[in-house]
C-alpha cells in the first residue's frame, strides 16, 4: 500500500517534509478550504510539494457545508460555478481523486423521502458534477459517512447504490475504516466491490479517530487484505485523523508509528 496523510495545507511545510522523510508516499488536502487560499498561496504550496517530492493526489472535503446539495436549497449553477472556481485554483496541485463526503452540504432536510434523496444525488452527480471532472480530468470518490455525521450514503453499500445509479465511468467509492468500524459495517463484503474502489482512507475508531497505532485494538491486518481480495489497484491509502495536540513533535510520533505500522501490512 502507498501511505498518505490528509489534511495537509500551506503552512505546514515543517510537517510535510518530516512526513517525506519518514516516507510517506503523498498528501491529500481539501478542496473548500481553498476558498480561503489565494491562486499564488496554491501555486507556492505545489511549488513546495513538487520540491520535496510529495505529490498532492487528493482532495476531501469538497464542499462547504452552505453549499447544500440535496433538497429545494440544492442550487445546481451555484454547485457548477463553486466546483469550475476550485478546480482552476487547485490545478497546479495536479489532483486526481476528488473525495465528497461533506456531510454537511449532502445531509437531507427532516422528513425528506429517502428514495427522492438519493434519486435527487444520483442525478446531481451524474448530469452536474461528473461532467465538471471530465472536463479537469477528475475522479469523484463518494465517501460513505457515519450515522452520527450524516443521514443518507452511510455506508459503503449506500454508496455503491448512487455509483450504480450514476453509472459513469469517474465516479467511484472510497472506503474509509473509521466510518466502517463506527457503523459496524462486514468488511468482507468488500471483496464485492472490484473496480469500484478508487480511494480508502484510515483513522483508528478505538483511539477517538487518531492516527493508528499498535495494540489499539483494530484489524487493520484483515482491512488491507480485503482491500488486496477487492483488486484495489491504486492502492493509496490516506491516514485522515487527529492528534492529541498540534504540535510537530506531536504530529511526528503518531506519523512515524502509523507508517511503522501499517507499511508492514
Amino acid at each position: 500500500m502507498k501511505l498518505g496523510i490528509a489534511g495537509v495545507r500551506p503552512g505546514q511545510e515543517d510537517r510535510l517534509k518530516i512526513a517525506k522523510e519518514i516516507g510517506y508516499d503523498f498528501v491529500e488536502t481539501s478542496l473548500a478550504a481553498t476558498l480561503d487560499w489565494s491562486f499564488e498561496t496554491v501555486s507556492d504550496f505545489a511549488d513546495f510539494l513538487a520540491d520535496i517530492k510529495l505529490p498532492c493526489i487528493s482532495t476531501n472535503g469538497m464542499f462547504p457545508p452552505d453549499i447544500k446539495l440535496i433538497g429545494k436549497d440544492a442550487d445546481r449553477v451555484r454547485i457548477s460555478e463553486y466546483l469550475n472556481e476550485s478546480f482552476e485554483k487547485i490545478a497546479p496541485l495536479k489532483t486526481k481523486v476528488c473525495v465528497l463526503g461533506s456531510g454537511g452540504a449532502r445531509r437531507t432536510p427532516d422528513g425528506y423521502s429517502e428514495e427522492k434523496a438519493y434519486d435527487e444525488f444520483a442525478q446531481l452527480i451524474s448530469e452536474t458534477i461528473s461532467p465538471i471532472f471530465d472536463k479537469y480530468g477528475k475522479i469523484l470518490a463518494i465517501e460513505p459517512l457515519n450515522y452520527s455525521e450524516c443521514n443518507i450514503v452511510n455506508t459503503v453499500a449506500d454508496s455503491m447504490r448512487v455509483v450504480k445509479a450514476v453509472n459513469k465511468p469517474n465516479v467511484f467509492t472510497l472506503i474509509d475504516y473509521y466510518h466502517v468500524r463506527y457503523n459496524g459495517e462486514d468488511i468482507e463484503s468488500f471483496k464485492n466491490y472490484k473496480g469500484f474502489i478508487k480511494h480508502v482512507h484510515v483513522a483508528s475508531f478505538n483511539n477517538n479517530r487518531r492516527y493508528p497505532r499498535p495494540y489499539d485494538g483494530e484489524n487493520y491486518k484483515r482491512f488491507f487484505e480485503i482491500l488486496r481480495e477487492a483488486d484495489y489497484k491504486e492502492q493509496n491509502v490516506s491516514i485522515e485523523a487527529s492528534l492529541i495536540d498540534n504540535g510537530t513533535v506531536c504530529f511526528k510520533n503518531a506519523a512515524m508509528s502509523a507508517y511503522s505500522l501499517l507499511k508492514k501490512l
